[in-house]
């Protein structure tokens, strides 16, 4: 244990508990919280706080979430883009929905600090989240006012109103929908670990998959096939054997305007107006560069939900 705490690497604005284990260091931060960077990482980690509050704003995600993040040269290089492409309103949304995981009764007192929490509500630094926590009152989502502190810095010590539970529950229906990748496939047992492979790939982009007969329900299919059509992102078509419904539902989809995936088993004939589309091609012997390949046209073709971050 260090006896004389240094900065934290990532913030540099607090002293927090450090150990080193072979090079590597070990931060238990306030701001951050716990993580791991190792010698490499924290060798090249350099001056812009840009790429240092990516990394806090990461970090405490991971914290938050029970996980320990391990910070590592790739993560340095390319720093995980939590609230990139997230418009201001989605911002405060996000800001609302962070609030109710940390303090999830209705008439909880929440308590938020601009210097302590900004890492949960953005990715810039303080003052853009103490600006998130001041509008979220005006707009009447917060009970009452942010304490302001001499020298900057505020603090929330309030409840959450009736109008922000119901805007939370909206934007979490909202979600339910925008995360949803709708395959289009035969329901054939040998096919069964290609979908499960789907799932992974769409899973690690922060998509959940589901077919029409993934989910019970007592409705018509053709009456559930076009509500999960309506409600889904895009849609994943696997057209091995050249299933009739596979093209009609890839056919409705475009027609809605939704975005298709094509995949098909290494080899298949399709039909001729169809050959014009890139495939994805499967090998039932080895799966994993297919998974590699589908999560990476997720990733540029509809965009990713979830950072793209190596895993130990």
């Amino acid at each position: 244990m260090n006896s004389n705490p240094e900065p934290c690497m990532l913030c540099r604005g607090e002293k927090p508990l450090r150990t080193n284990s072979g090079g590597d260091y070990s931060f238990n931060c306030s701001v951050c919280g716990d993580y791991l960077i190792t010698s490499l990482a924290a060798a090249k980690l350099g001056d812009s706080p840009q790429n240092r509050s990516r990394l806090s704003a990461w970090t405490r995600q991971e914290h938050e979430e029970t996980r320990h993040a391990r910070i590592r040269l790739e993560h340095v290089e390319s720093p995980p883009r939590i609230f990139d492409g997230l418009t201001v309103a989605s911002k405060m949304q996000r800001a609302l929905q962070t609030m109710a995981r940390k303090f999830p009764c209705f008439g909880d007192d929440i308590e938020l600090t601009s210097h302590q929490d900004w890492p949960l509500l953005c990715d810039s630094g303080e003052p853009e989240a103490r600006e998130i926590l001041v509008q979220l009152h005006k707009l009447g989502f917060i009970g009452s006012e942010p304490t302001f502190y001499i020298g900057g810095g505020c603090a929330i010590f309030a409840k959450l109103t009736p109008r922000a539970w119901q805007e939370i529950e909206s934007a979490a229906i909202k979600w339910r929908q925008r995360d949803l990748c709708f395959v289009a496939m035969k329901f054939l047992i040998e096919l069964e670990p290609v979908f499960q492979a789907i799932r992974r790939a769409a899973g690690r982009a922060g998509y959940a998959c589901e077919r029409v007969d993934t989910v019970p329900h007592s409705e018509h299919i053709d009456l559930r096939l076009l509500d999960m059509l309506r409600r889904c992102r895009f849609v994943i078509a696997d057209f091995t054997d050249e299933s009739p419904n596979v093209y009609f539902e890839a056919g409705h989809a475009r027609g809605m305007d939704k975005a298709v995936i094509w995949t098909r088993k290494s080899g298949q004939a399709v039909a001729f107006d169809t050959r014009q589309f890139y495939f994805i091609d499967w090998h039932e012997r080895d799966l994993a560069p297919f998974e590699d390949e589908l999560e990476a046209t997720i990733g540029s073709v509809v965009g990713r939900l979830k950072p793209k971050v190596q895993t130990i």
